[in-house]
């Protein structure tokens, strides 16, 4: 009986790290002539090519009282505009005139990008 919990808790181990690793490589999520857009784990990258900036945000769980409760502009340079809101993060793009929404799961830092018209 010792064996086979030793064996359970050595295989939940390696379960555990090799979780771990597999989000330290890059997701990229748009890569295009105006962004480029990569999820590491809970961090977000955007990098405005025409302005050669890279732009990083960090998904955090916080308490309600904590939490965004009014939209704002994050970012507004003559190529980009950076809109944050509360699970969303809204990019538009001047030059091609396109509007991304940057959608952040509830439970898993996962990131789901749609083009079009904000919701």
């Amino acid at each position: 009986m010792k064996k086979y919990i030793a064996l359970l808790m050595a295989l939940f181990i390696t379960l555990l790290f090799t979780s771990c690793l597999s989000r330290t490589e890059p997701r990229i999520l748009l890569n295009d002539e105006y962004l480029q857009i990569t999820q590491t784990g809970g961090k977000i990258d955007v990098y405005d090519v025409l302005g050669d900036v890279t732009y990083t945000f960090y998904i955090r769980h916080k308490n309600a009282s904590k939490r965004l409760t009014e939209p704002y502009t994050a970012v507004n340079t003559p190529t980009l505009r950076i809109e944050k809101q509360y699970k969303k993060i809204i990019l538009y793009v001047k030059r091609s005139e396109e509007i991304y929404t940057l959608s952040i799961s509830r439970i898993f830092p996962n990131i789901s990008l749609k083009l079009g018209v904000n919701e």
